[in-house]
């Protein structure tokens, strides 16, 4: 991961080949757990 960030191990990953893109070639994407807030109204 870019920016010296590391993703926790065994966390999932996923790898897109990019077509048609002027200077990336592939894109990463994955999810994380984050807090459940409940809105302000």
């Amino acid at each position: 991961m870019g920016n010296g960030r590391v993703l926790p191990s065994g966390s999932d990953v996923q790898v897109f080949d990019l077509a048609g893109h002027p200077t990336a070639t592939r894109a990463y994407a994955w999810s994380h757990a984050t807090e459940c807030r409940q809105r302000q109204n």
